[in-house]
């Protein structure tokens, strides 16, 4: 083999793997989540339903939504809370059949604003349903 073909298949493999290693960094940044509320809008033909859930959201489609308002797509909302109807307390989205993550369009967002932290955390403990305190004691006793 010639030096010039062995430069020529050291330099693709040093680019394969520069491309690879590029890819890894974007795929884990892309794992990053943050805590957002957000005002949802879906219509159908019959109704409008609006929802105002907590939860977290992939820091990449956070960005993507702040940089283009015109974004489209889909997004998973993990680890949701929201306010209950009935007493307006803040509960946990999840039970026996489901995780509390629910999937919506990035197009129905109407408004979301970005919280540090849990807001299980961040609500005072009348404002909690009980689902909510038990997760609150629950993380509180592993820290």
């Amino acid at each position: 083999m010639g030096l010039e073909l062995r430069f020529l298949c050291f330099c693709f493999v040093g680019v394969c793997l520069s491309s690879c290693s590029s890819f890894i960094t974007k795929s884990n940044a892309s794992l990053d989540q943050i805590w957002v509320y957000v005002e949802l809008e879906t219509s159908n033909k019959k109704d409008t339903t609006i929802y105002y859930f907590y939860g977290k959201m992939n820091q990449s489609i956070y960005d993507e939504i702040d940089r283009n308002p015109k974004a489209a797509g889909l997004f998973v909302l993990s680890d949701v809370r929201y306010t209950r109807k009935e007493d307006d307390l803040l509960a946990v989205y999840e039970d026996e059949e489901t995780f509390g993550n629910l999937v919506f369009r990035i197009e129905d967002i109407v408004h979301m604003t970005l919280f540090k932290e849990d807001p299980v955390f961040i609500f005072e403990f009348d404002e909690l349903h009980d689902s909510a305190l038990q997760l609150r004691k629950l993380r509180s006793n592993m820290d």
